[in-house]
């Protein structure tokens, strides 16, 4: 009788040592993603995203529709405003520029898993330093818009009886977010043929600088598609905390401009 309220006791002790271990491990492992879990669900609140032209016979319209469609709007800037996005930290390894369009950001090979050119995400095993330890990148698909990426699709049209317009490229990209996030997030513009990437503290009329998007001319008869990406920069050193939970009405206003090409 003995011997058995010993092996009894024994056994409460061993079961009451496996569940702290267990509870251990559980809040160990809660506790060191410091680049990508301690940051999961970020929340944005009543973004906005405002796509504007810079002339009058340029029109614009939010989503994606065909050229009379564009113009029978009749509008020169169009918004598209989400109530609430929720959205894990990501990065990307291409750069943008005059030959990567929206075709290449959103290329999927998930064939070749150590390419990551495109979106991915991962994460640092120790809570003191983001950098250190990280885990391998993970590929993020593009089709997961929302989760890790917010993706707004405009379309443009010359009016009727206007000259096509040459060289789309972006005049001015100006973001709204709270003191500190200037950095981590990011507005990627996209055409056809070339994309931009910007963040709030990117000088307001960059005109000069800017990368065409679509080779092609924008005309009255076909619809030209460019599409805004949003996200947060997993990069950045403001994402490696819980110092930034939420964005707070935070709005994005990317206007258009191009080259007026001369009747012949």
């Amino acid at each position: 009788m003995t011997n058995t309220k010993k092996k009894n006791g024994n056994k409460r002790k061993l079961l009451g040592a496996v569940g702290m271990l267990t509870v251990s491990a559980a809040m160990l492992v809660s506790s060191t993603f410091a680049w990508f879990s301690m940051n999961k669900d970020v929340t944005a609140t009543s973004m906005s995203v405002t796509a504007k032209s810079d002339a009058t016979f340029l029109m614009i319209k939010q989503g994606i529709a065909d050229a009379d469609t564009v113009q029978a709007g009749k509008k020169i800037s169009d918004n598209a405003v989400t109530a609430s996005a929720e959205l894990y930290p990501t990065a990307h390894e291409f750069t943008p520029s005059g030959s990567v369009g929206i075709t290449a950001i959103e290329a999927e090979d998930t064939a070749v898993a150590t390419d990551y050119k495109d979106w991915y995400y991962r994460y640092s095993s120790s809570p003191d330093s983001a950098t250190d330890t990280m885990t391998d990148k993970t590929k993020v698909p593009i089709a997961n818009n929302g989760e890790y990426i917010l993706i707004n699709e405009f379309s443009l049209a010359v009016a009727d009886g206007s000259n096509e317009l040459s060289s789309l490229r972006v005049k001015s990209c100006t973001i709204n977010v709270p003191t500190g996030a200037e950095d981590a997030v990011r507005v990627l513009v996209a055409g056809a043929n070339g994309s931009q990437e910007f963040a709030a503290t990117t000088a307001a009329d960059i005109s000069a600088s800017s990368t065409v998007l679509q080779t092609a001319n924008v005309t009255s008869t076909d619809s030209s598609t460019v599409k805004i990406y949003v996200y947060w920069d997993g990069n950045d050193e403001g994402v490696y905390t819980n110092n930034i939970a939420k964005l707070q009405g935070t709005s994005v206003e990317v206007t258009f401009t191009g080259n007026v090409v001369p009747t012949t």
